[in-house]
């Protein structure tokens, strides 16, 4: 509409009633039919009976947010060393369906044998969270890690003793 001189917008309609709220409601959706690596399940609807609350007959659209596939299985676990013992190990995730033995060769040294032998497409993290060590870790071959730990102001000292410390085996697909 364009005015020159003065301009109403006329007269206001009769108020109608009050609209419905509409309601959006998200729940982990596990792995299966609808995702296949699981995801987030979204409904949405009107509130009908004004309770603030999406119920099962007021759902109008489902829809999902599926994961995408991951692109490498884990094995994650927490490693304690003390004195002249072997490392303990407290296995978190294993989707690689391995066991590792641990056993301390030498100070600061200690080697870890594979149940089965890990391929090339694999990364090996170990991290203890001790700001005066510095670790090292490697594959030997495909059944066998080692793991170094030296003093961090000098590297030519090998040194026991860590808790917590965290081992993570990627294998890529």
């Amino acid at each position: 509409m364009i005015c020159l001189n003065s301009c109403s917008d006329g007269e206001d309609g009769i108020s109608g009633q009050n609209g419905l709220n509409s309601l959006i409601e998200t729940i982990g959706e596990p792995a299966g039919i609808n995702c296949e690596n699981g995801g987030i399940k979204i409904e949405s609807g009107l509130d009908t009976n004004a309770n603030g609350s999406l119920e099962t007959n007021e759902i109008i659209s489902t829809e999902y947010i599926c994961n995408v596939e991951r692109q490498y299985q884990i094995y994650a676990a927490l490693l304690t060393q003390s004195d002249e013992n072997d490392p303990i190990e407290t296995s978190l995730l294993n989707e690689l369906n391995i066991s590792i033995d641990w056993i301390r060769l030498d100070q600061g040294e200690y080697q870890g044998t594979l149940s089965e032998p890990i391929s090339e497409d694999t990364t090996l993290i170990f991290q203890v969270k001790d700001e005066n060590i510095l670790s090292t870790s490697e594959f030997f071959d495909s059944m066998t890690i080692l793991l170094h730990n030296r003093v961090r102001t000098n590297l030519y000292q090998p040194v026991d003793g860590f808790e917590n410390a965290v081992l993570e085996i990627k294998k890529y697909n």
